[in-house]
């Protein structure tokens, strides 16, 4: 789907919700538009299908058949092959990092922003800090329960043992008033919900022990922390607190309020099981779940000081219920918002601004025309430039020329070149370069001093960081592979295709329109990939449009047309099609008997 041009409003209904009821007219909204673009009906049935999941194959089926009728004309509807999908293709699973990414973009939060937007402020020693915790999570009446103890695993990880110490929670603030932030070289633990004396083994608390199923525990350490607490700001959540484990996670207190045991289970594993593309622990699902206790300090394990911080604190969170848990499913299924789009975007413009100014011109690839390498700064990377002439009239030569002044502004060029061989390019290049008649290297018959000249210019000329490929039969994969093999050890900085029309097809059934359409699509495509600027020459037709498909000139960034003169002594250079290049005439001198094209502008 990336080479297709999808419309803003099909973009919008595919990552909108859809209630009961306007589905079916939404399946219609979204294939009609999609079949319209040039995706296949098998693509249109498999995005219907990825949307939709709940939607029967026969249901896809018709409406991709019906809309099919409408989206496309009757003369082509032979042309196009289509049985429904059997089954959805399963997408391949996201990293935690991956869907973070995805739904969020490139979002970061340092703890010192989340600190800043906590509703309760908080500063003071760590002994302060936790007393405040306490006061205005906890009722005076509710009992906690805290662990410093801890066994350590084969690989040092330290994990909490025995069954701690219960008591009322004033009884909390007055231990941390005269002795400090109980703690040990593990830290220490809290358990969240409020609970009586233990009556498990040794007085271990059990999920029966918990008093007020209050809190759910989400935490993560699958992704860096600043990702982990921009992720926690933006689900925005009923989080009462949210705290530095010490460790590579951080910990939110989710307000849930759940009168009972089954109810917290229920409500504990719908709201994980939603977060668990992020990489949030499962584990979490029982109401007696410990979490670290905040103002603690751990030397196990420590990232950087291992201070259990406290982050963020909202005693007024309003739990979340049945609503709440929907609403949350339903935000985590599209991208959310950036909650300030353009100031990424600005603060990537001013660098780029930077590079513009001081490398100002020479942002592309130079080709030694001077009045175009002035005004476009050459060919840019990522953008597919099609030069486009009638048979006979100067393609070839023209991309000789753009090559060898790629070359000698220090760009490697992979030329692809089905018109040429090897030695016809070299005898090209040098009679270019060398100022000697072309014609002497059909015929044998050099002027006095011709080989004094190649000599010369032989070092410089050896030195060229050009790769030839003329092979007679090339397919764009086959381009594909021979450029991403050289891009990969950094060689070269930009490719040449000669010509578009005659590179073998993938599929030799398919209308010779249709092959030209595909092959430029994937050179375009790429271009993009390898981020390399792409020239392509294409023929002509007798009456000046691209031969055979329109899609040559519609997939092109750029497209130039080349007009010789009578004499064939000069050549009007016309951008008719500009993505960043003014649409401009440049006239250029034209040496047949050197292959030589050169600007206006005498270097």
């Amino acid at each position: 789907m990336s080479e297709i041009s999808i419309p803003r409003k099909t973009v919008e209904k595919l990552n909108g919700t859809h209630p009961k009821g306007t589905r079916h007219r939404a399946k219609i909204d979204i294939a009609l538009p999609l079949l319209g673009s040039g995706l296949s009906p098998i693509a249109v049935a498999q995005t219907l299908s990825e949307k939709f999941p709940d939607a029967g194959i026969s249901e896809i089926d018709s409406v991709v058949r019906w809309c099919l009728e409408r989206a496309v004309p009757m003369e082509k509807r032979g042309e196009i092959k289509y049985e429904p999908p059997r089954a959805a293709i399963p997408k391949k699973k996201r990293t935690p990092a991956e869907q973070c990414e995805w739904w969020m973009g490139n979002a970061k939060m340092t703890p010192e922003q989340l600190i800043e937007s906590s509703p309760i402020a908080f500063s003071g020693t760590p002994s302060e800090e936790l007393i405040l915790f306490l006061e205005q999570l906890y009722l005076p009446e509710e009992k906690l329960n805290i662990v410093c103890k801890f066994t350590l695993s084969k690989e040092g990880k330290a994990n909490p043992s025995g069954e701690g110490r219960t008591v009322l929670r004033d009884e909390w603030i007055e231990y941390v008033q005269k002795s400090g932030v109980p703690m040990s070289d593990a830290g220490a633990w809290l358990r969240m919900n409020p609970c009586k004396d233990g009556s498990g083994s040794n007085g271990a608390i059990t999920d029966d022990d918990i008093t007020a199923r209050r809190f759910v525990l989400i935490e993560s350490d699958a992704v860096d922390i600043e990702s982990q607490i921009a992720l926690f700001h933006r689900l925005k959540l009923p989080l009462a607190a949210i705290l530095m484990s010490g460790g590579k996670s951080v910990h939110g207190w989710l307000r849930v309020d759940c009168a009972d045991a089954d109810t917290y289970r229920a409500t504990a594993k719908a709201i994980l099981d939603t977060l668990e593309p992020f990489g949030i622990d499962q584990a979490n699902k029982n109401a007696s779940r410990l979490s670290r206790l905040p103002s603690a300090t751990r030397k196990i394990k420590a990232v950087d000081s291992g201070a259990q911080r406290l982050l963020y604190l909202n005693p007024a969170a309003i739990a979340l219920d049945d609503a709440g848990i929907e609403s949350l499913k339903s935000r985590v299924s599209i991208p959310v918002a950036e909650e300030r789009p353009m100031r990424g975007l600005m603060l990537e413009s001013i660098s780029r601004y930077e590079e513009l100014f001081n490398n100002r011109g020479k942002l592309g690839v130079q080709v030694g025309f001077g009045e175009f390498d002035k005004d476009t700064g050459g060919f840019k990377a990522g953008q597919m430039t099609v030069i486009a002439a009638g048979t006979n009239q100067g393609k070839s030569t023209v991309a000789i020329n753009l090559v060898n002044g790629a070359l000698k502004n220090n760009h490697g060029v992979a030329l692809f070149t089905l018109e040429m061989d090897r030695e016809e390019i070299a005898d090209l290049i040098v009679a270019n370069n060398c100022r000697i008649n072309r014609n002497a290297f059909n015929t044998g018959y050099f002027n006095e001093g011709d080989q004094s000249k190649i000599l010369t210019q032989m070092k410089e000329l050896s030195a060229f960081p050009l790769w030839i490929f003329d092979e007679a039969m090339m397919k764009v994969s086959d381009i594909a592979d021979r450029v991403r093999a050289l891009k990969v050890e950094n060689k070269i900085g930009l490719v040449v295709i000669d010509y578009v029309q005659i590179i073998s097809p993938d599929n030799d059934n398919a209308p010779r329109e249709q092959q030209v359409a595909i092959m430029a699509r994937g050179l375009r495509t790429l271009a993009k990939q390898v981020k390399l600027p792409f020239i392509v020459l294409s023929q002509l037709n007798d009456d000046g449009k691209l031969r055979e498909s329109r899609v040559v000139a519609h997939e092109a960034h750029n497209v130039i047309i080349l007009e010789p003169n009578e004499n064939q002594t000069e050549i009007k250079m016309k951008v008719v099609k500009g993505r960043r290049i003014m649409k401009k005439d440049y006239d250029l001198f034209y040496q047949p008997e050197f292959a030589r094209v050169y600007s206006s502008i005498v270097e």
